[in-house]
């Protein structure tokens, strides 16, 4: 059903490079740089707060297809980010997002800190 929304599987993903993350969801196109990025860690996305993109508890913004491979990642500064079209969380604390390899995406994430 999220292909009716533009969340296609090619299209949603969060990608890590040395500069620092691009979320991809949808319309959402974001990028957070490397130092504005606090503490990142595995998270519990409970299914009664829903799929897709949206905002959550405590000023986050979810791009979440899954309830599984969950991870919240915490801004050093609450910052914009787009929830989906012309909607957009002013002021966002977190990110959630689901992935296919939590656990990788967490060492590579480390590795590149590491490096910086």
């Amino acid at each position: 059903m999220g292909w009716l929304f533009g969340f296609r599987d090619g299209q949603s993903y969060v990608e890590l490079d040395e500069h620092g993350l691009r979320f991809c969801y949808g319309t959402a196109d974001e990028r957070v740089p490397l130092p504005e990025i606090g503490e990142v860690a595995r998270h519990t996305w409970p299914i009664e707060f829903g799929l897709g993109a949206r905002t959550g508890p405590d000023d986050t913004v979810a791009y979440v297809g899954s309830p599984e491979g969950v991870v919240r990642v915490a801004f050093v500064r609450p910052r914009p980010m787009n929830v989906w079209g012309a909607f957009e969380l002013p002021n966002a604390r977190y990110a959630v997002v689901s992935l296919e390899d939590p656990t990788g995406f967490l060492d590579a994430l480390a590795a590149v800190r590491t490096r910086a």
